[in-house]
């Protein structure tokens, strides 16, 4: 029935004191007329870090679906191990009410990807600076990074026209963080 065609997930994830986590799920692709709502739940220690991302695309490009979807809700809450909030991000397309290739929303772009780094203090100056510095002379994507509130970590916002394209930036901030935090290499094979 019409009143059917939603989809809900739900993501727990816990990274106790002194441990490391990267997660990097395949891409959002809202079939559509699709109502999509994704809740992530991190708990995450101060002294441990989580790389997590995210990709949301247009849709079933190939069968000619792009931001044909109702709704896509994405939110994303973390908390450390005392159950103080690290941040909380809601982030709601509605393609049909939007007009999504207006400036400060997607302009130009169709896919969207964002990377969580939830890490200790003391790298995380360094570690955006760092990403900026590498990532800068992308061509096929548009960037930008934030340091989270009360330098608990950096949010990465990676526009692109292809999926492979943000892919292979996300692959590059991982390179990069893992060196940083662990000083170990990182491959994608």
């Amino acid at each position: 029935s019409i009143n059917s065609n939603y989809a809900s997930q739900n993501v727990n994830i816990t990274v106790d004191v002194n441990c490391y986590l990267e997660y990097i799920p395949d891409q959002i692709i809202p079939f559509k007329n699709s109502r999509y709502y994704q809740k992530v739940n991190l708990n995450i220690h101060n002294n441990s870090t989580l790389i997590y991302s995210e990709i949301l695309t247009p849709g079933r490009v190939a069968m000619e679906e792009s931001f044909e979807y109702d709704i896509c809700y994405l939110r994303t809450h973390c908390k450390n191990q005392d159950k103080k909030i690290r941040f909380l991000e809601n982030t709601k397309i509605e393609p049909k009410k939007q007009r999504l290739e207006d400036f400060g929303i997607l302009g130009e772009y169709k896919i969207v990807g964002t990377v969580y780094i939830l890490t200790t203090k003391e790298d995380i100056i360094e570690l955006e600076n760092t990403i900026n510095e590498n990532i800068r002379n992308s061509d096929c994507v548009s960037f930008g990074t934030s340091i989270l509130p009360d330098e608990s970590g950096i949010i990465i916002r990676i526009l692109g026209e292809k999926t492979d394209g943000v892919f292979d930036v996300i692959f590059k901030i991982l390179e990069i963080s893992r060196k940083k935090i662990l000083g170990a290499s990182f491959s994608k094979t």
